[in-house]
């Protein structure tokens, strides 16, 4: 949040209290005593035991306008948006131009979601105090997380401009920069961040993004390991550090590890799932990466990236089943591959389901109607056409990868004839032609596998 930043701000108030009497040396001596223990106290995240210190004062001072204003500061801090609404208002029904207290005011309307009156209120700010840069840091992420980038641009340069060194204007204008694409120049800004505080949360995960965009992978996951050494308890650390090690250094076991930590952290997040699973897809282990497909679907059931890998695993350990429930789900979100409708209906076919494979077929024909190459192969699938005429489109086809898939239908009918020679034929023409990525030659590897070394697949729990 822009606005825990913005704590030191106030706790500089005390420089203010003016006075040469000795009554008030004391006083001022008393309150800055009293605000440097407030501080480490909120240094070290203990802002209950700050607020009591305040309270304390409060009874002594009620009026005092600096405490106030620092009280609904640490309220909005501590989740007492109530009170803190009262506090402020207070503050501002005896002073409405203090900009401490509009600020802690539009805080809190960002709070409340109501953008429109946050907006309002630091333009007022700005309009008191044009050099604000907190304000216009504030206005301009605001701006950025509305997705207008003029706008944002316009408030982050301004804030900048009034403070070089303000950090919250910096991350702002570095995720501006980030959205532009602009790696290089983002990288630049965070070295510069770390210069000025070397603690400021996200800096090296941020960074650590950017140089992977880049390319700089060596830094990237320099970079999330050290934000894992400032915060190992952000799954997000190591998740992002399991990226780049699955990803781009071949660190499989590594990443596996730092996913599975990031797991044990947050057993919520979907996502941790599924690069586990594609790791133990990649690697050939189905049954874990069956269960990692499960888990991120049972927790984000319309994750409509993982059907299909899902589905080809499954398809792969013959569970027809739900093969064709997620290669269905696959074609509903995305009616225009039909390739996956194919799979749906090979599924049910393999499976003996011939009145379902029927249905199926009358759900999609209007679909896939008009489609040259597809509609007769579903045809073949569902008795209603000859292996004679899909050879035939086969043998005219130009597109490469339209023939290797032509051609795993063609086996896959095969198979169900009991031709099994046949169908070797055609998954060996698949397996050397296969342009790599292609689920077609993956699947008729397994094919092949199964009758060179006589194995079986098997179905998981």
């Amino acid at each position: 949040m822009v606005f825990v930043r913005s704590i030191s701000f106030f706790l500089m108030f005390f420089f203010f209290f003016s006075g040469c009497t000795t009554s008030r040396e004391k006083a001022y001596n008393k309150k800055k005593t009293e605000y440097l223990e407030i501080q480490k106290n909120i240094a070290s995240g203990k802002i209950e035991n700050a607020i009591i210190i305040l309270k304390k004062r409060l009874t002594e001072h009620p009026d005092d306008i600096e405490d106030n204003v620092l009280y609904s500061t640490l309220l909005i801090l501590s989740g007492d948006y109530k009170t803190a609404k009262e506090v402020t208002s207070r503050v501002l029904g005896q002073n409405p131009d203090n900009t401490a207290a509009l600020y802690n005011k539009a805080i809190l309307e960002g709070i409340g979601e109501n953008p429109d009156s946050e907006i309002k209120t630091l333009n007022k700010i700005l309009k008191i105090e044009p050099a604000n840069a907190t304000a216009a840091a504030l206005l301009g992420k605001i701006y950025l997380n509305k997705k207008d980038l003029t706008r944002a641009e316009y408030f982050l340069k301004k804030a900048l401009k009034n403070d070089g060194n303000n950090i919250e204007a910096l991350e702002g204008f570095v995720s501006l920069l980030l959205r532009q694409k602009k790696s290089k120049e983002t990288i630049k800004l965070y070295d510069k961040i770390e210069q000025l505080d070397p603690d400021y949360p996200f800096l090296y995960l941020d960074r650590g993004k950017a140089k992977m965009e880049k390319g700089d992978y060596a830094g990237a996951k320099k970079d999330f390991t050290t934000a894992i050494k400032k915060d190992p308890s952000n799954y997000w650390n190591y998740l992002n550090r399991g990226k780049v090690k699955a990803k781009h250094t071949g660190e499989y076991d590594s990443a596996l590890e730092d996913f599975n930590k990031a797991e044990e952290i947050n057993p919520d997040y979907y996502n941790t799932y599924y690069y586990k699973a594609k790791i133990y897809d990649e690697n050939g282990d189905l049954k874990k990466a069956s269960r990692n497909y499960k888990k991120l679907l049972s927790l984000k059931p319309g994750f409509r990236y993982a059907y299909v890998p899902y589905a080809v695993v499954r398809f792969l350990l013959e569970d027809w089943e739900t093969a064709s429930l997620y290669f269905k789900k696959a074609y509903a979100a995305n009616n225009t591959s039909h390739a996956l409708a194919l799979f749906t209906l090979l599924c049910y076919r393999r499976a003996g389901k011939e009145k379902t494979a029927g249905e199926y077929v009358r759900t999609v024909a209007g679909k896939i109607q008009g489609n040259k190459l597809y509609y007769p192969v579903m045809c073949l699938l569902n008795g209603t056409s000859s292996a004679d005429r899909i050879i035939n489109i086969i043998n005219k086809e130009k597109n490469k990868e339209n023939k290797v898939r032509l051609t795993y239908f063609l086996g896959s009918f095969y198979l169900l004839e009991g031709k099994e020679r046949l169908a070797q034929a055609c998954f060996s023409d698949v397996e050397i032609n296969c342009i790599d990525g292609m689920i077609e030659g993956r699947l008729a590897k397994q094919e092949l596998d199964k009758y060179r070394k006589g194995g079986e697949s098997s179905i998981d729990e």
